[in-house]
């Protein structure tokens, strides 16, 4: 019965089931496509905060400079968009700070180069290259204002260190040098791992449960930025809107198109057909239109649409995923099915004589 209704609609009105499909398709590819925008301009917002970083407490006093490099080679083979990775210890008595921002490109260990753009006007001497991080060299680059001079030497945590270079940036008393090389009795404090572009939600969890694994304590990333708080709630939202919108313009095309249908519902009536039946077949329909209109949409946005916006938009790799699919067709099919169900409600409460008078 709902097979032959929506063949003879499609005979009967094809201009109406055209247009009906094409709107709702449009609605649907609307909600995928200001979604992806919404989310992409949140990220951007987001990225013009010192938010671009995954932060760690140090708590655990046993770990050494080795488990260091373990943790940063671990985010380094897990493709995390790393810009440097810094490190902070300090000496016993809390006096002297030993610092390292490192990078690890193309296999290679080095001072980091976005770092050392806004530092090497200051610097006399050089930073730290591969070899010092891989022989654990100790080597360091000192405050400006300090009295020594590159090639002196200096003790730190009661071993020696080789002064390779001079800095105006860091404050008297902080040390850069590879964190391969600390003082074995320093006190380990935090590492940052600063991004080139904002973390996704699975790179965060990889982050933590690594930095829990070694005993540390892993910043609470996205609740003291919101992230994920501000995506939720947009996405519901915005979909919502979009939805709503869909439902009203399905609502008033099937309701000229159910006025039409008048005489045979009127029929199935007298023939013993409850309302309640008569209810269904309407609402079964819209069902399956709508079904129709997301497989199509889906199908549309994701081999069409979604490439497209990966040329126009930073961050919309990352905003696409089963869940987010999920919802937002939920959202969708939730509302237009409701005004749907509604509709064929206020369709079938009426009398046989509404009916035989034309009135719906």
């Amino acid at each position: 019965m709902v097979f032959k209704d929506v063949t003879d609609l499609m005979k009967r009105h094809t201009a109406l089931f055209v247009i009906l499909l094409i709107s709702q398709i449009f609605a649907l590819l609307s909600i995928f496509f200001v979604f992806g925008v919404f989310q992409n301009n949140l990220y951007e917002l987001c990225d013009n905060h010192d938010s671009k970083s995954l932060e760690a407490t140090i708590d655990n006093q046993k770990i050494t400079s080795d488990d260091i490099n373990k943790i940063f080679m671990t985010m380094v083979e897990e493709e995390i968009p790393i810009d440097y990775f810094y490190v902070e210890a300090e000496s016993k008595d809390g006096k002297k700070s030993f610092l390292d921002r490192a990078q690890y490109k193309n296999g290679k260990y080095g001072y980091s180069d976005s770092v050392y753009e806004n530092m090497k006007y200051g610097l006399q001497g050089s930073y730290y290259e591969d070899k010092d991080y891989r022989n654990k060299n100790k080597v360091v680059v000192i405050n400006g204002e300090d009295k020594k001079d590159v090639g002196d030497t200096i003790v730190l945590g009661e071993e020696t260190f080789d002064i390779i270079g001079k800095d105006d940036i860091n404050d008297p008393g902080e040390y850069e040098m590879p964190f391969t090389a600390f003082p074995k009795n320093c006190v380990w404090i935090r590492l940052n791992f600063g991004l080139t572009q904002l973390p996704t939600r699975a790179q965060y969890e990889t982050f933590r449960d690594l930095l829990l694994s070694y005993g540390c304590k892993p910043a609470e990333f996205y609740v003291s930025n919101n992230a994920d708080l501000r995506q939720e709630y947009s996405m519901l939202v915005v979909s919502a809107l979009l939805a709503i919108l869909a439902g009203v313009n399905m609502y008033m095309i099937y309701r000229f198109i159910f006025k039409k249908r008048r005489k045979k519902l009127a029929v199935f009536l007298l023939c013993g057909c409850s309302k309640k039946r008569a209810r269904m077949l309407f609402f079964t329909e819209i069902l399956c239109n709508m079904l129709c209109v997301v497989i199509v949409a889906t199908g549309l946005f994701r081999f069409v649409v979604f490439p497209q916006m990966l040329t126009w938009f930073k961050y919309v790799d990352r905003i696409y995923g089963i869940k987010e699919y999920g919802t937002i067709i939920g959202i969708f099919l939730f509302v237009v099915l409701l005004i749907g169900y509604a509709l064929s409600f206020s369709i079938t409460r009426k009398s046989i004589l509404d009916f035989k008078r034309g009135e719906l």
